[in-house]
């Protein structure tokens, strides 16, 4: 880290120290003990999945690459990190902490993974487990496995971004957008699904397990899946080739981006709908204000994919009777978006205050990841889509609502699967900060 961004750590690990303690205080725990993981095993075999660390862990530290490692907060003092450097000349192991870094911590360094048990507290008192009861050793008898109302203040808290992880949120961009103009000068050549995705791969330089999530990469058709991850590598012939949606991030210190662009490869109908969605999902972004919900920014979209629905002539009635009656939710059938950090879909999204509730999203739109009021300092993907899914225009076509549709435009698009743009932004007090376009535009500028 550089001198700056090492300073916006330190600060965001003592705020979040303190916020620990004054939790730990209020829920009556003496202290609070967050694993950052053991390497899962394959069922009867000696291969481990690839790791992945304990969201609560990697908050406070970011050592994604750190099984067996723990975080020790008191409700007063100093917290300890125990770090995990195993004696092992089989596989690479970690360097040895950087104290600096980690200033805010007592740091103990152990080399076998049963030896953390000694160091953790010893108290009559209850302990907060955060993560996973360990497979080394027996979970202390005081121990509360991740204690409810503890775990609704600290996902609340995970929503309001700190400078620290506003950089990291950036960096995270920037390594996506740079794959993604890799992966789209991948598809005008001509190249498979395959090859696209390893594309992607090499521009961003790093194995497909320390992506953020499995990336979506799909041609034609294939589009219309809205979780399409099989990636064939059939090339096509370029006659053939007609779109192209990709939905893949980055991550950097353990905080992710989640990018989605969708490009045609000729220009046609389907490229100006790309262009007309893309213009929907900027003023989609520009409606955004704290205080208002993120709900009625999801019911304004179904709106906008109304108009271009209209516009393209595949509804063939008014723009209120298409909402009226739902129609848009065969051509538009997931949520807007959802929070963004430490997780892909974080936490808390359906939350409805710091200690707990659930506000669930209102029918027909069920899917919808986020139903929170919007804040200054949350961060969430703004994601509208519009497909032709063979499934859901099939039950259309067969309701009492298919002489809304114009089938024959359906038919037109159809090859093409869909479309889908996705950025990730900030909110501020006073404005909405676009990490996504600011990251293409910092490496493509025009």
């Amino acid at each position: 880290m550089t001198p700056d961004v090492q300073n916006l750590y330190q600060a965001h690990a003592t705020d979040l120290i303190s916020q620990h303690q004054d939790l730990l205080k209020k829920y009556d725990f003496d202290a609070a003990v967050i694993p950052s993981g053991e390497l899962q095993y394959v069922f009867q075999d000696d291969m481990s999945y690839p790791f992945k660390a304990n969201a609560y862990f990697k908050w406070l530290v970011p050592l994604c690459k750190h099984p067996n490692c723990f975080m020790v907060i008191p409700q007063k003092g100093k917290p300890t990190l125990i770090y995990f450097v195993p004696r092992d000349y089989w596989h690479a192991v970690p360097e040895m902490p950087d104290e600096n870094l980690f200033s805010a911590f007592d740091v103990q360094v152990i080399s076998k993974a049963g030896a953390a048990q000694g160091l953790l507290p010893h108290t009559s008192g209850q302990i907060a487990w955060l993560g996973e009861a360990p497979q080394a050793f027996d979970l202390p008898k005081t121990a509360s496995l991740l204690p409810e109302p503890l775990l609704s203040e600290l996902h609340w808290l995970r929503a309001y971004k700190s400078e620290y992880e506003q950089h990291c949120l950036y960096q995270a961009s920037l390594l996506g957008a740079k794959a993604h103009l890799a992966a789209k000068q991948a598809f005008y050549a001509g190249l498979s699904e395959l090859q696209i995705h390893n594309a992607y791969l090499h521009a961003m330089g790093c194995k497909e397990s320390n992506l953020p999530y499995g990336n979506i990469v799909a041609l034609n058709e294939h589009a219309a899946v809205l979780h399409f991850t099989e990636m064939d590598n059939v090339v096509y012939d370029k006659s053939e080739l007609r779109s192209f949606l990709i939905d893949a991030g980055g991550s950097f210190h353990g905080y992710a981006s989640d990018i989605t662009r969708t490009y045609a490869f000729q220009h046609n109908d389907f490229a100006e709908m790309i262009v007309a969605l893309d213009q929907k999902q900027l003023e989609i972004v520009d409606a955004i204000e704290p205080g208002d919900s993120y709900i009625e920014l999801h019911k304004l979209t179904h709106r906008k994919v109304a108009e271009i629905l209209l516009e393209f002539n595949v509804l063939d009635c008014a723009l209120d009777e298409a909402l009226e009656k739902h129609i848009t939710s065969t051509f538009f059938p997931h949520g807007l978006g959802h929070h963004l950090g430490l997780h892909v879909h974080d936490a808390g999204g359906h939350q409805e205050t710091a200690t707990g509730g659930s506000k669930l999203p209102p029918p027909p739109h069920d899917f919808l990841r986020n139903t929170r009021t919007i804040e200054a300092g949350n961060y969430f993907t703004i994601e509208p889509g519009l497909y032709f899914i063979p499934q859901l225009l099939g039950e259309l076509k067969d309701s009492k609502h298919s002489g809304l549709v114009n089938w024959d435009k359906v038919e037109e698009f159809l090859p093409f699967g869909g479309i889908r743009i996705e950025d990730n932004v900030l909110v501020g007090e006073n404005a909405v900060e676009n990490f996504t376009r600011k990251a293409f535009a910092e490496l493509n500028p025009a």
